[in-house]
């Protein structure tokens, strides 16, 4: 039998529940490196076979409240420039990570965006309009 777990940022994204419909929550942490640790800790200790993320997201299309998603594609806020393009990592260009043949697409970052700000980056802007999803980077 497989052993499922759900990971979130925190629990202001589960109502702080240690468990749903019997599979058990844990929390990563916010922002990419937090997540990562913690989530490689995690999987060393469970062992599962199946990891399902849940949390904050900015739905720039009109999916509901809990409705599951396929994401295909996500992109990063990254800017390594001049070693490689605005989002882009040295050796993934094209930049994305093809997760699978969904034409949902994801823009990932440890900022959460403000409308009232002007100072960020022209191509941030770019990926926050043009992409489908907003993953706001609590994890």
């Amino acid at each position: 039998m497989s052993k499922t777990i759900l990971v979130s940022a925190t629990p202001l994204e589960h109502g702080g529940l240690t468990e749903l419909n019997g599979l058990p929550i844990f929390q990563v942490g916010i922002g990419k490196i937090n997540s990562a640790m913690n989530l490689t800790e995690l999987i060393l200790q469970e062992k599962p076979d199946l990891i399902i993320n849940f949390g904050s997201c900015g739905n720039l299309k009109n999916h509901k409240v809990g409705e599951v998603i396929e994401v295909g594609t996500v992109y990063n806020n990254i800017d390594v420039r001049p070693f490689a393009p605005y989002g882009c990592t040295p050796g993934n260009i094209p930049c994305g990570l093809k997760l699978s043949d969904s034409e949902i697409r994801c823009f990932t970052t440890d900022q959460i965006y403000d409308n009232s700000r002007s100072d960020y980056a022209e191509k941030y802007l770019v990926n926050y309009i043009n992409l489908v999803y907003f993953i706001l980077e609590l994890h």
